[in-house]
């Protein structure tokens, strides 16, 4: 643009002003580069590239009769390049100090800095993610059994019911959650113990009915076994009250006979060798598989000759 309007004498600016744009346009390159390297190299670039534009134009505008413009020492394409370089870093400088004051932020460059962040908060997350077992709990006819027996006689019972539970998850390794009325749910670590104990509790309501119920009813009970993943707070269980463990654990219950024990399939997978006999038969809940332990009942009985 430079030599065309030299050679052809343009007064209206026109040549000097495309050439102006263009050198506007090639700092605006710079700018966009997402690293300060990759703006000098721009500029450095684009610097030598103009160089070239205007030496050899002239080269060949002087071969035409009476044409006579003034070229460039071959020397200054290093000064060109080292101009592009410094105009280049300058440009990107100023358009990154601009971006942060102003709170600019290139889309793709936010987009990644946002999946970092994302990243690194998941990764948070699952640091406190832990592999639980959760036992459901429940009195069959409990509400009926209040009803039916003295207040203090039944506040008695339902208090040693309670550590009769409690002391039983202890043993195997547990922790009691939570409760809600005569519901108890218990968390184990592993789901070969949280199994033994639920056996545990259906098997010795035999004593604690004999000794330490003070109602007319037997305590009968209901349980659900059910593993998975949960997100706890500080590694603590006991801070997680939302999880479809739980959930699932309470709907096995709800579906186990009275007496009896629903372990679901994730559960029975972590038990590496099974010493309780299941009935046959696979029970379906939520889309969750499970099997069914029923206490064996042994009668032994005496032969007495006629």
């Amino acid at each position: 643009m430079p030599v065309m309007a030299y050679a052809f004498r343009d007064g209206s600016g026109l040549f000097g002003g495309l050439a102006s744009l263009a050198s506007v346009i090639a700092l605006w390159n710079c700018t966009q580069a997402k690293e300060a390297r990759t703006a000098i190299t721009s500029g450095t670039i684009s610097a030598i590239v103009g160089f070239l534009s205007y030496t050899f134009p002239v080269f060949l505008i002087n071969f035409l009769p009476g044409m006579d413009v003034p070229g460039l020492y071959g020397a200054a394409i290093l000064a060109f390049a080292a101009g592009g370089a410094t105009f280049g870093g300058l440009a990107w400088a100023i358009r990154s100090s601009l971006s942060k004051k102003m709170g600019w932020k290139d889309p793709a460059q936010e987009r990644q800095e946002l999946l970092h962040r994302l990243l690194a908060i998941q990764e948070e997350l699952r640091s406190v993610e832990q592999f639980v077992t959760f036992l459901s709990i429940d009195v069959v006819g409990s509400t009926r059994m209040k009803k039916e027996s003295d207040a203090l006689s039944a506040e008695f019972t339902f208090t040693e019911y309670h550590r009769y539970i409690e002391n039983i998850t202890r043993r195997f390794g547990g922790r009691v959650h939570s409760t809600a009325g005569d519901g108890v749910t218990a968390a184990f670590d592993l789901p070969g113990p949280a199994f033994q104990a639920a056996r545990a509790m259906q098997s010795g309501l035999f004593e604690f009915n004999a000794f330490r119920n003070k109602l007319e009813q037997e305590f009968v009970l209901r349980i659900g076994v059910h593993s998975g993943k949960v997100m706890a707070p500080g590694h603590d269980v006991k801070q997680v009250n939302f999880a479809s463990v739980i959930d699932i654990a309470a709907h096995l219950q709800k579906l186990a006979e009275p007496g009896t024990v629903v372990i679901s399939e994730e559960a029975l997978n972590g038990i590496p060798s099974l010493d309780a006999p299941l009935t046959d038969g696979r029970l379906d809940c939520d889309g969750v598989a499970a099997r069914m332990w029923r206490q064996r009942v042994q009668v032994e009985t005496q032969i007495v000759p006629n």
